[in-house]
């Protein structure tokens, strides 16, 4: 392996997993938080007036899409092994558990971002059905990213596995 001891690796593996776990987590306190201001105040239209609500939707929009696109940019500089700023999820960590770590923190807190953007903009434009939509999208990009131990492995043995 590329500097990385199998159990320095495994162990911030864990944590990685959690901290997606949280994220995952979130996208549930979103829609529980949604539906529970939906009802206490229904009929829930949103706090932005009519005219303002397609422009904000189509804020939440681009914000959503900019954020995708950038994740996809700095995951990709990141395993790369661009010099950038590495996050350790605990002391003593390899320099490739910490390149792992800070690129699927990085990655799945952009897509987490996807939901937190369908949320404002529930809030904003009192749409249910976006919020769905922004949910799922967050959702398949928070599986298709979960940490999966075999392509950690892989990258610390130097094969390029990870999307």
């Amino acid at each position: 392996m590329r500097g990385s001891a199998p159990g320095d690796l495994h162990r911030t593996y864990r944590m990685t997993r959690t901290v997606a776990g949280a994220l995952w987590l979130s996208l549930g306190i979103y829609l529980v938080l949604a539906h529970t201001i939906a009802s206490s105040h229904a009929p829930f239209s949103g706090f932005a007036t009519a005219e303002q609500r397609m422009v904000w939707r189509l804020v939440c929009i681009a914000l959503a899409v900019s954020a995708l696109v950038a994740g996809r940019v700095v995951r990709a500089r990141i395993l790369a092994g661009a010099p950038t700023l590495h996050v350790a999820p605990h002391r003593d960590v390899s320099p490739v558990a910490q390149q792992l770590f800070t690129a699927t923190v990085v990655t799945l807190a952009l897509w987490e971002t996807v939901a937190l953007l369908g949320f404002v903009g529930f809030l904003l434009t009192g749409s249910l059905l976006d919020l769905y939509v922004f949910l799922a999208v967050a959702a398949v990009g928070l599986t298709v990213h979960f940490p999966r131990y075999s392509r950690w492995e892989a990258h610390a043995a130097g094969r390029r596995t990870i999307p």
